[in-house]
This record gives structure tokens, C-alpha cells and sequence, in this order.
């Protein structure tokens, strides 16, 4: 089942490239404030890539509107962590495929889901990064912890005020909930 969700994952992510929003309405809260709060840089072997922790809110400012929202909506709320990264290779490398994340003690491996380049190959210069990271636990958000993709590390410390007003993950809403039986 796990390998089902990854594939269907890596299908839609890709077909569904992240996209932000150009043209911000007075409903909805700014893509760019939120993707600055939940999003990290970390350096892999001299490669900056953004960890993006998926929260309702992120995953809209992401990839809002596309089918790709719902899908990792329902991954996210499954009670682990999910983290998108991505970049762009400044020089010929290879991501590691190791992932952990610290916090208060407790250590959470992932579990990387390939999109571009995100799979233990080499990584020509120029190259788009993408992946997603499940980690086998949830952590905290309003507590920092240890980010670590291949062989960079990153503290995460987000804003508790963010964490209360976008930190929220619910599995999608049943769409066809409208149409049940009367």
C-alpha cells in the first residue's frame, strides 16, 4: 500500500508541478508568508534545496488548485510529518537518500518518494530537485527540530503564531459526502 501511495504520489506531484498563486484574494492568506514559515534551506554537498513542512496551508500555497492538493492533504494528515523538497543542483552531485528528523530526544526516519532527481543518482548542474519525504513520526510543530536530507542539516524553528494560524493538517473533505442517500 505504501508503495501505491509513493507512486500515485510521484505521478501527481509531477503532473501537478507546484505552482504559486500570481494573484492573491482577500479569502485567502499570502502563499509567500506562509511558504516562508513552514520552509527551511538546507545545503546538500554545497546544493541548496527548500524543506517545505505540508500543512493545509502549504500544500494550498503550493499547489493550489491542482489535483496534487488533496492527495497530499490525505498523506499529511496521516500522522507523520511530510516534508517537500526542492531545488535546484548548482553543481554535478548525488542526493543521499537519507532522512531523519531530531526533536526532544526522538529520532523519525522517512521515506523519500521520487519526483526529479530526488532518488540516489547523479544530478547533472541545472537540474530541477523534487521529492517528498514521509517520516515515520510526527513532530511538533511549534517546537524546533533537526532536519536532516542526505548530508545537510537544518534546525527548524517556526513561528508558533504561524503554527496556530497555518500549521493545521485535515485529510480532505469527502466530496461526495453531498451526495449520499437522503
Amino acid at each position: 500500500m505504501k508503495h501505491l501511495v509513493s507512486i500515485t504520489l510521484a505521478s501527481v506531484l509531477l503532473v501537478g508541478y507546484p505552482i504559486l498563486a500570481v494573484a492573491q484574494t482577500s479569502d485567502r492568506p499570502d502563499s509567500s508568508a506562509i511558504l516562508k514559515a513552514f520552509s527551511t534551506p538546507v545545503v546538500v554537498d554545497g546544493n541548496p534545496v527548500w524543506a517545505t513542512v505540508l500543512t493545509d496551508a502549504s500544500v494550498d500555497a503550493l499547489w493550489h488548485g491542482t489535483p496534487a492538493a488533496d492527495n497530499l492533504r490525505t498523506v499529511a494528515a496521516g500522522g507523520h510529518t511530510v516534508i517537500y523538497v526542492m531545488g535546484v543542483a548548482v553543481k554535478r552531485f548525488t542526493f543521499p537518500v537519507r532522512y531523519t528528523i531530531e526533536q526532544d530526544g526522538h529520532s523519525f526516519s522517512g521515506t523519500g518518494t521520487n519526483v526529479s532527481h530526488f532518488d540516489g543518482v547523479a544530478i547533472p548542474e541545472g537540474e530541477t530537485i523534487l521529492g517528498l519525504v514521509e517520516f515515520d513520526g510526527k513532530v511538533a510543530l511549534d517546537r524546533p527540530f533537526t532536519l536532516t536530507l542526505g548530508g545537510g542539516s537544518a534546525t527548524v524553528a517556526i513561528d508558533p503564531a504561524a503554527v496556530s494560524r497555518w500549521g493545521q493538517i485535515a485529510p480532505p473533505k469527502d466530496v461526495f459526502a453531498s451526495h449520499s442517500k437522503k
